[in-house]
């Protein structure tokens, strides 16, 4: 799979767009949230980090801010796992 276009959107929890605001502005395939919980952007479902969870034909997955990714090397391994398996 190639990978033709990357949208990154910065946002804190309490001013983030919910998923319907991405879904019909960005139509994405996959949504990775660094630092946020599905609650967030307005999922109506809770899942832990690093699963992969399809809703309205889109995968998202929630992770850990980078800062901590970037320290813990097990978190490293989980995000590389997950990263996998989505593309």
């Amino acid at each position: 799979m190639e990978l033709h276009e990357v949208n990154l959107i910065c946002c804190k929890s309490s001013n983030c767009p919910t998923y319907q605001e991405l879904n019909s502005t960005l139509s994405p395939k996959n949504i990775i949230a660094f630092g946020l919980t599905p609650k967030d952007i307005a999922l109506p479902m809770l899942f832990p980090a690093f699963q992969i969870q399809s809703f309205e034909n889109v995968k998202y997955t929630i992770a850990p801010l980078l800062e901590e990714i970037e320290q813990d090397k097990s978190l490293k391994m989980k995000l590389w796992g997950t990263l996998q398996q989505l593309f």
